[in-house]
């Protein structure tokens, strides 16, 4: 055995016998160029370990993300619901107003309504009545079926403005 080929086996290399000297002579150098195997282990425990850290700075980020998407799902439901009870408040606000009119047909109210006493002040319908209010009396309706009334030619409205 040559002192190429002992140099090459400590070395790890797998000699070939049908090698020349000079193929022999090119397999150590590129071995002996080539970084030591710990060198190789712990820099490819370097390279796994950046990686590791990407995903998990990675999965980190989209946590975070998640997080602020659901927080500003959850804002624009509560934005959406704040402004559907306030839209359902002012409809029940309309509903609740009253608005005066004057019975020129005979009209059973669909909605709660106050009627016209002979003193002048507003009072709740007798049973009699809350079926049907004759022609002539004064009632207040929520505004809505006022509107409606209106519209019909079943009243005419009973404000100070008219």
């Amino acid at each position: 055995m040559t002192d190429l080929e002992k140099q090459a086996e400590e070395l790890g290399i797998k000699v070939d016998k049908r090698w020349s000297a000079d193929r022999l002579q090119q397999e150590i150098d590129k071995a002996l160029a080539a970084p030591a195997p710990a060198a190789l282990d712990t820099a490819k425990e370097d390279a796994e370990k950046a990686e590791l850290d990407a995903l998990r700075a990675e999965k980190a980020e989209r946590e975070k993300a998640e997080t602020q998407r659901k927080a500003d799902e959850k804002r624009a439901v509560e934005a959406a619901k704040a402004e559907a009870d306030a839209e359902a408040e002012r409809v029940e606000k309309e509903a609740k107003k009253l608005f005066p009119v004057k019975l020129v047909k005979n009209y059973r109210p669909i909605a709660d309504f106050f009627i016209l006493d002979e003193e002048g002040d507003y009072r709740e319908p007798t049973d009699e009545e809350r079926q049907k209010v004759t022609a002539g009396n004064s009632i207040k309706l929520p505004v809505l079926e006022a509107q409606s009334v209106i519209d019909k030619e079943i009243a005419k409205r009973n404000d100070p403005i008219r």
